[in-house]
């Protein structure tokens, strides 16, 4: 809801709007000291979208982070505009997670502006001291917005010790008062910095274990690879292969294929021929490989697909980016038998969706079902999971899908095997009783213990 409303175009009104830059820093208690500053510098941006009946665009960019606005100045009539400015931004200490949000408009002298596409950036995925000069594909939350083109950014991230962060702070409520903008810190001569996946911000534990995470926390884990391909029996590999072949969609289009809407095949196992159930939700993926290259950059148009068994869970298509947000889940029965690849492993594959030719494979993660089974009832697991290729390297994949998973336990089942349980010891405690008057031996009892034990299994 917070991106959609950054998204809104302004409005010029009747009378126009201002065509110069505006800053405006988030307000804070005295005492929130910041952790460290980002400076951002808009150099440009090339390849947009026409916004004006003339076939150019008045181009300016509004950034957002952590409570703090700035909005560049307006270029006229130009499709790769030049802006050259920059601010310094905080970064407070309860937002590990910033985003970087740089959203792009057309302005226009009377009405709303026109929306011409943005970037996100996770603050963390930037080294802790060090400078970033990048060109960054535009991507769009605008359904049908066309949007085409980059942005470049000179992003500079310094941590801050706590004298720097209290004269930092300082510095931004004197600037603040004079109407300025916070000043920049020094240059930093460090090479460019890239954006390694362990930086990123991952889900926060729920269980004393170093794996099971609630979705409302977060760290600074990095993905994990529990399980690889290579190490599973010959059969579940074969199996994998099949699940890892990519959809075909050629000549289809949109209205039949692989499809681009969401959808599910359940396929319910009784309870005899059952392992458990395991609740599956597909949360999101993030710095995925690029599966198509054309004129409007390198970008793809991901969705996953989680395997057990027979049954399946697909997400909906998210189009043109690299870190898309699906949130779907269902619940799978987890057989006993019957496929040899859901006795070791939950198989999640992302794929690239395309129209006109095959999907694209973008990586796959295996979570072991030994793993789905110690969790307690009501426990979740929740983290970033690494993707992998199909012998559990890295060749031509990259970025990490994050899954919440958890095992369903069936109340009124448990009830009927405690009670099973409870029949088994009364016969047996009877069965002695009856045995110690008679005076016999032990078997009746050796059988009960069977009889209990198979039970307990059950």
């Amino acid at each position: 809801r917070q991106l959609e409303a950054q998204r809104k175009p302004p409005s010029s009104g009747l009378t126009g709007a201002p065509t110069a830059a505006k800053w405006s820093p988030a307000e804070r208690a005295r005492d929130a000291l910041p952790r460290a500053t980002l400076n951002v510098r808009l150099v440009g941006a090339r390849g947009l979208r026409a916004g004006d009946s003339n076939g150019r665009s008045d181009p300016y960019a509004r950034v957002f982070l952590a409570g703090s606005v700035w909005q560049s100045a307006v270029v006229f009539a130009t499709l790769e505009p030049s802006w050259d400015e920059e601010r310094t931004f905080e970064l407070p200490q309860h937002l590990p997670d910033a985003l970087l949000h740089i959203v792009l408009f057309d302005w226009d002298q009377i009405g709303a502006h026109d929306y011409l596409g943005e970037v996100l950036l996770p603050v963390a995925a930037l080294s802790a001291q060090g400078e970033a000069d990048v060109w960054l594909q535009l991507g769009s939350g605008v359904p049908d917005s066309g949007v085409t083109g980059e942005v470049r950014l000179l992003l500079r991230r310094a941590e801050l010790s706590a004298a720097a962060s209290e004269a930092a702070s300082d510095r931004a409520r004197l600037s603040t008062r004079a109407g300025q903008a916070a000043a920049p810190p020094p240059r930093l001569r460090a090479p460019a910095a890239s954006a390694p996946p362990a930086d990123a911000p991952l889900a926060g534990g729920s269980r004393g274990g170093a794996l099971a995470r609630s979705s409302e926390q977060l760290d600074d884990e990095a993905p994990v690879s529990l399980l690889a391909a290579p190490a599973l029996p010959r059969e579940a590999q074969e199996e994998a292969a099949r699940h890892r072949a990519p959809f075909c969609s050629v000549g289809a289009g949109l209205m039949t294929g692989t499809g681009l809407v969401a959808d599910r095949k359940l396929v319910p196992v009784v309870r005899a021929q059952r392992r458990m159930r395991v609740s599956v939700r597909i949360l999101q993926a993030r710095q995925l490989t690029a599966g198509d290259t054309g004129l409007l950059g390198r970008n793809s148009d991901p969705y996953a697909v989680a395997f057990v068994g027979e049954s399946y869970l697909r997400t909906a298509v998210r189009m043109r980016t690299l870190e898309p947000h699906w949130d779907e889940e269902a619940t799978l029965d987890v057989p006993l038998g019957g496929s040899a690849l859901a006795r070791h492993a939950l198989h999640v594959v992302v794929y690239d969706w395309d129209l006109d030719r095959s999907d694209d494979f973008l990586g796959e993660a295996l979570v072991p079902m030994d793993q789905l089974e110690a969790l307690r009832p009501g426990e979740k697991l929740c983290r970033w999971f690494a993707l992998t290729d199909a012998k559990g390297g890295s060749n031509g994949v990259s970025g990490a899908v994050r899954l919440e998973l958890s095992a369903i336990v069936d109340e009124a089942e448990a009830a009927g095997e405690a009670r099973t349980r409870d029949g088994v010891r009364s016969r047996r405690e009877s069965a002695r009783r009856t045995s110690e008057e008679e005076g016999e031996g032990e078997d009746e009892d050796d059988a009960f213990a069977r009889e209990e034990r198979r039970a307990d299994r059950r």
